[in-house]
């Protein structure tokens, strides 16, 4: 008789440590090492140096305002890294994964699994802003700090795909697409709490994008792409974990883990 497991989380949402089944199930990890016909990165920081703005440190790339940090955080189960230092106004950060070529693409012939548990101290309005996702990866330089603006709202010009908060509505996630040059497509998908881990996930299967919290599939907020959608379908993208600080304070913001796993039917050249 075979045996098969029964996946159940979904029912119900949480926030514990681990990466969600529903996510994760049926994610061909270990195919996709072995055979090279993707990319599979999966970091929970239990080791990783303090990052230097506009260097790179191990596998990342960080920048930062004058003051900003990004480092380990000490005495933490599993590895935990934080931002703070950024107690000046509209002080910013990227940290990115993927900085000199992109690896996940949202094409047709592609998919994409992505899910990360992040938190932040404060979701008062003006205190921190955050992004979390895809984004292109030849316009994360130095020069380029307007990714996010002042009140982190996405750049225009750029592709992303992921999850926004805003300064001016710090205490709502959206769940965000936006083509290069098109109109950001962003709506409502969780309700962060101050100090809270949440869990913050999405699956690209060649047709349908999906978004998850807490490990909860949000149907609402699928996005069914066809000919007539402008949607960033064209470039092979980077992960990027982006805040921005409203005020003069400083407002800390923390990453537990994150996991991206991509694969392309694209014929080897």
């Amino acid at each position: 008789m075979p045996s098969f497991t029964q996946y159940q989380e979904g029912l119900v949402a949480n926030t514990n440590r681990w990466p969600s089944e529903l996510i994760w199930a049926n994610a061909p990890i270990l195919e996709t090492i072995h055979t090279g016909r993707g990319h599979y990165h999966f970091n929970d920081f239990i080791s990783m140096d303090a990052q230097a703005t506009a260097t790179y440190s191990g596998q990342y790339y960080f920048l930062g305002d004058d003051g900003v940090l990004c480092a380990p955080l000490a005495n933490t189960d599993g590895g935990v890294i934080e931002v703070s230092g950024n107690d000046a106004d509209n002080d910013m950060s990227l940290l990115v994964y993927g900085f000199e070529a992109g690896f996940a693409r949202f094409s047709n012939i592609d998919k994409v699994w992505f899910e990360c548990r992040v938190a932040k101290a404060s979701i008062a309005d003006n205190a921190l802003g955050m992004f979390v996702g895809f984004t292109e990866p030849e316009n994360i330089a130095l020069a380029d700090v307007t990714l996010m603006d002042d009140d982190a709202i996405l750049d225009p010009s750029e592709d992303f795909i992921g999850f926004n908060q805003l300064l001016t509505d710090a205490d709502s996630t959206l769940s965000v697409y936006q083509e290069g040059g098109a109109a950001v497509q962003a709506t409502a998908i969780d309700v962060p709490t101050a100090a809270g881990y949440d869990k913050l996930g999405l699956t690209w299967d060649g047709r349908v994008l999906k978004f998850f919290v807490n490990g909860q599939h949000i149907i609402a907020n699928d996005v069914t792409v066809t000919s007539a959608l402008s949607f960033p379908d064209a470039n092979h993208l980077s992960l990027l974990w982006g805040t921005e600080v409203g005020e003069a304070a400083e407002s800390k913001a923390q990453m537990d883990w994150w996991r991206v796993l991509s694969i392309s039917e694209e014929a080897p050249s």
